[in-house]
């Protein structure tokens, strides 16, 4: 079985896709591998691939609104069949199965499938060098999640595969947190220093971020806070600061939070 990288790249280079505009006809790259794309009702899945000799057909749920949700389930579905085709000739994939969220306690075929997905959608000969164009920022990866037409949430973690600074995204629902996920120089500051999130604790009341889950400030904002606003613990000075990015997402009463640590952590500049 190949890996999900292998699988991506196999079919953006026998398939010639030269730019990221070509991407955006994934039904027509999902025919072109031998799968066709259809939408109906289902009962019990978001998106289903069956398997028919050497063909396939990828079922998307018509109920699904969201076009980046599609998309990526599309792309799912195309990395069963590019990965698992031999495995099982009917996959039918939930919801939670698809989401990021659920990543780490997913089923290996469909974390597979998902990392198939992110790197044909966000392939990284296009997508990597438009993450060093300017600082992190939620705005650089909404305008990228844009060109792409994908998530918001995916393009993040996507960006973070890339991004050379210490960042961090945290997604947040009802006020407390319920997964983080870094970039390879925070996963290392984090275990020099020491730093833990704690994903049991409600937000700290001085966040963007829990203000933002009571709805006492603007959905799109950010600034500098203490560190200790988001660590629990690590060797740093209590008085230090990092550059925080808090999103509203009304529809899931969530907020997605960016962290970039842009300064040392002996820092002690924060808005108040």
């Amino acid at each position: 079985m190949v890996s999900p990288a292998y699988a991506a790249e196999r079919v953006l280079d026998e398939l010639g896709v030269s730019d990221p505009s070509d991407l955006l006809l994934l039904p027509q790259i999902a025919r072109a591998r031998g799968a066709r794309v259809k939408e109906q009702v289902l009962q019990g899945a978001e998106a289903r691939l069956t398997v028919l000799g050497k063909k396939g057909i990828i079922t998307v749920s018509s109920k699904t609104v969201s076009p980046e949700r599609k998309r990526f389930s599309i792309a799912h579905e195309l990395g069963h069949f590019e990965i698992h085709r031999d495995i099982s000739v009917v996959q039918s994939c939930e919801a939670k199965n698809i989401d990021w969220e659920f990543q780490n306690s997913s089923p290996d075929l469909e974390k597979q499938a998902n990392e198939f997905a992110s790197m044909l959608l966000l392939p990284g000969r296009f997508f990597a060098p438009l993450c060093k164009e300017t600082d992190p920022s939620l705005d650089l990866i909404a305008d990228l999640a844009e060109r792409f037409q994908v998530s918001l949430t995916a393009t993040a973690i996507r960006y973070l595969c890339f991004c050379d600074e210490p960042v961090v995204l945290i997604f947040s629902e009802n006020g407390r947190m319920k997964w983080f996920q870094g970039s390879r120089s925070f996963t290392e500051l984090k275990e020099d220093l020491g730093l833990y999130i704690d994903l049991r604790a409600r937000l700290g009341d001085s966040t963007y971020a829990a203000r933002l889950s009571r709805g006492n400030i603007a959905p799109k904002t950010s600034g500098r806070v203490r560190a200790s606003a988001w660590f629990s613990s690590g060797e740093y000075s209590q008085e230090a600061a990092i550059q925080e990015q808090s999103w509203s997402i009304p529809a899931f009463n969530s907020v997605l939070t960016f962290l970039w640590i842009d300064e040392d952590l002996d820092e002690d500049d924060f808005d108040w």
